[in-house]
């Protein structure tokens, strides 16, 4: 089981001078890294609990070097007390800015107390709250998002890691590896006995419900537990959400990567799992967009009404950062959601995209005759069909040709049908249940997202993201989602580009190609 340490993403200025006390400042869940008085922050008896400061401990990385854990290393030591309880926390590893160990399962439930003593320096208090269960999913970024640190079983002595280059098939067995589960009747530090532990659990993965096999103590690591699981039969993707609801406290969110056998993982996005790890090490993807709008300006916009109809083509060749903040990779496969933290620098700072040359025009015809679409510049075409009409001039539903003509130096000939489908329009029910959209109209081979966001007093603020079929028409956030984020929520509904197979298309020179219709109002 790998290390869990997250000095990278760790970046506090210490300016303490070097014979200053220990100072705590967060005491987190050593696999959520929940943030204090959020959902799934409270650590759990026998867990492992993660400390940020400064001077900690010595400045360099001090590990136990094995079985029983040391309650001192590196000359530091980790006091607990719960009312009239204090004890010795087993260490996992040591720094000047961070520590790991294992809460004393004895730890009575309440609100605990502790303290780090390094060097003969002890210091101030720092407040926390005990429960018995709180479970959180080991990520491999070690910052409690994103991919799960997973193994897909295929034998007792092959059971790789789960990556969306080694996807995990419907039906298969796999491990899921997680803290919190509660505690344990033998020491903490000891080498871990595998026991089945008595806690009301759920594995959720893709919104569905997966049927557990074992839940309980790592035979290799103290702190840790396993979760083997079995991967529900109907769920695929390269992001599929993974959460755990145990004695009523629910995990950070997660993702493992599912995909039928001899088949890769794709995205939402319709790119495959082998193409983002090639962009994600550094390389680049050829991308063709199309997007028509009819764009229609509200009362309190200045502009004059009526609706403004205009197309757009696109093509670049783009790297990791722009193309994942255009397509929004990463959306959770229909029927699910996943909760994440809003990134306080959204992504879209890479290398400047490189023009392709597709043509001189791009031509379009439909239902009201054809228009071409010019290219103004490198790889950049666009075109505006009416401005200011009282209704639709152009862009109305019904079935459309678009071509490049002869082809340019860098695409070659293509030519793609696709349909303008019926205007998207939803409705949003709000009750003490939960949240229910519901639409009609829009592409229904199509898929659309549902977000939701909301203001959160402890930092950077929860929100969700789910992913549904239009076909399926309704959607309700699912309760274990909402429980997860802020109570007063701004609702988004959006058509995900390029998620209809009637919407791409392929060209010589493009290794993504995608037509989009989009109805906004601003």
């Amino acid at each position: 089981m790998p290390r869990i340490i997250n000095l990278a993403g760790f970046s506090m200025l210490a300016v303490a001078c070097a014979s200053a006390a220990p100072e705590i400042r967060s005491i987190l869940n050593g696999a959520s890294y929940a943030l204090p008085g959020t959902p799934g922050s409270a650590i759990a008896q026998g867990s492992i609990f993660v400390i940020f400061g400064t001077e900690l401990g010595p400045a360099a990385l001090e590990q136990a070097a094995g079985f029983p854990l040391p309650t001192t290393l590196g000359g530091t030591s980790v006091r607990i007390t719960s009312g009239s309880v204090s004890l010795d926390a087993p260490l996992l590893y040591v720094s000047e800015r961070q520590v790991a160990g294992i809460l004393p399962s004895p730890a009575p439930v309440g609100i605990g107390l502790v303290a780090v003593t390094y060097d003969g320096r002890t210091s101030q208090s720092g407040a926390f709250r005990i429960v018995r269960t709180s479970p959180g999913i080991l990520a491999q970024n070690q910052a409690g998002s994103g991919a799960a640190l997973a193994q897909n079983i295929n034998s007792a002595v092959d059971q790789p890691r789960n990556t969306i280059s080694r996807p995990a098939r419907p039906g298969q067995m796999a491990t899921l590896w997680v803290t919190g589960l509660g505690p344990v009747p033998e020491p903490d530090g000891a080498q871990p006995t595998p026991r089945d532990l008595d806690v009301d659990l759920e594995v959720l993965v893709g919104g569905r419900p997966a049927a557990v096999r074992y839940k309980g103590r790592s035979p290799c690591c103290a702190g840790a537990d396993q979760i083997n699981f079995e991967v529900p039969r109907d769920v695929e993707g390269c992001y599929v959400p993974v959460v755990v609801r145990a004695g009523g406290a629910i995990s950070n969110f997660t993702t493992i990567s599912v995909a039928r056998p001899g088949t890769d993982c794709v995205d939402v996005s319709g790119i495959t799992g082998p193409e983002i790890e090639r962009l994600q090490t550094g390389g680049d993807l050829r991308l063709g967009a199309i997007t028509l709008t009819a764009a229609k300006p509200t009362e309190w916009s200045g502009d004059v009404p009526g609706f403004y109809e205009y197309g757009n083509g696109e093509f670049f060749q783009y790297d990791w950062n722009i193309l994942n903040a255009r397509l929004g990779i990463g959306r959770p496969p229909p029927g699910s959601c996943l909760v994440s933290l809003r990134p306080q620098n959204p992504a879209g700072f890479g290398r400047r995209p490189t023009g392709l040359d597709a043509g001189a025009a791009l031509n379009l015809s439909g239902p009201k005759g054809s228009r071409q679409i010019p290219r103004r510049a490198p790889g950049t075409y666009s075109e505006s069909f009416s401005s200011g009409a009282a209704q639709l001039q152009y862009l109305e539903p019904g079935n459309y040709i678009v071509d490049n003509g002869s082809g340019g130096a860098d695409v070659g000939q293509f030519r793609a049908t696709f349909t303008i489908p019926p205007e998207l329009t939803t409705t949003i029910q709000r009750a003490a249940i939960g949240i229910t959209v519901s639409w009609r109209g829009g592409d229904p081979a199509g898929l659309l997202t549902i977000s939701g966001s909301g203001q959160d007093s402890f930092g950077p603020s929860p929100f969700f993201t789910c992913t549904e079929r239009v076909a399926a028409g309704r959607f309700t956030v699912p309760d274990y989602v909402l429980a997860s984020v802020p109570a007063n929520l701004s609702i988004n509904v959006a058509a995900v580009p390029g998620s209809s197979p009637q919407a791409r298309f392929r060209a010589p020179g493009v290794d993504v190609g995608y037509i989009l219709f989009s109805s906004i109002e601003y």
